[in-house]
């Protein structure tokens, strides 16, 4: 089979605020393995990941970078009026620095699309043109805890309230077969909260589960964070080693699917 007639494979990503470390361990096991998708897509945790794969911002880079966050580097206490607790405009610059300054969608080698929610038309937005990092930081807003972003004269908020793992994306971008990693499994909270926030956030996230196209995937990624708290930065490194060990269990299934093994 020529490259050519090899199917176009895309990756999308689901939301999961801190377990995106997962994220980033699945695709540093594939990319090692020569997966090249055709395509990516994310929500939330899932977009950042996403947008760094379609930049081509090499691994070691991002993971030099993601050494360094820690939550009160990336928030910023706002106002009442920016209707939220905190911005994510460390979000954005994390991302501008990590891609070699500001990038539009166009400007990405590989196509990408993220996941926001329209707070004022109660809708899905499909961010596909424009700022790669302010769309991204819109679909990471999550409502109530980060200020909504403004985006042509729409007030966005996290996409996981309505498409959490957006799988139908890739078709849209081009993609024939698809790889979804989902870091929010059924059962997915770990614990009792402590927090208020705490409480707001796995409550969140646990909605977010039934708002997912995980059936429309070839192949679904899960690695085994349910005993992972959605908001310990200090997790990264056992969380990306989960994703690594469940890109491992699953690449037989993937690389069928790069050769074109898989039947439709």
């Amino acid at each position: 089979m020529t490259e050519a007639q090899r199917p176009r494979v895309g990756i999308a990503f689901s939301g999961g605020a801190v377990r995106g470390f997962a994220h980033l361990g699945v695709w540093e096991e594939l990319a090692c393995r020569g997966f090249t998708p055709c395509c990516t897509a994310g929500t939330s945790a899932g977009s950042i990941v996403a947008a760094l794969i379609a930049a081509q911002v090499p691994i070691d880079a991002i993971w030099r970078k993601a050494e360094e966050i820690k939550w009160r580097r990336m928030l910023h206490v706002v106002p009442p009026t920016r209707l939220g607790l905190f911005s994510l405009d460390p979000l954005a610059e994390f991302l501008e620095e990590l891609m070699g300054g500001p990038k539009t969608f166009d400007e990405l080698p590989l196509p990408f699309a993220c996941v926001a929610f329209d707070l004022e038309r109660e809708e899905p937005v499909i961010l596909r043109e424009g700022p790669v990092a302010k769309a991204v930081q819109a679909s990471c807003s999550v409502p109530g805890v980060f200020a909504p972003v403004e985006w042509e004269g729409r007030l966005l908020v996290d996409g996981g309230v309505v498409r959490n793992l957006p799988v139908g994306l890739l078709f849209d971008l081009g993609a024939e077969r698809a790889v979804a990693v989902d870091v929010i499994p059924a059962r997915g909270t770990p614990h009792r909260p402590k927090t208020p926030l705490g409480v707001a956030l796995d409550a969140l996230y646990n909605m977010m589960r039934v708002n997912h196209e995980g059936d429309r995937a070839d192949v679904v990624i899960t690695p085994d964070v349910r005993s992972f708290s959605f908001y310990r930065i200090g997790q990264r490194h056992a969380l990306a080693q989960r994703g690594r060990e469940a890109a491992i269990r699953a690449w037989d299934e993937v690389a069928q699917l790069l050769t074109g093994a898989r039947e439709p």
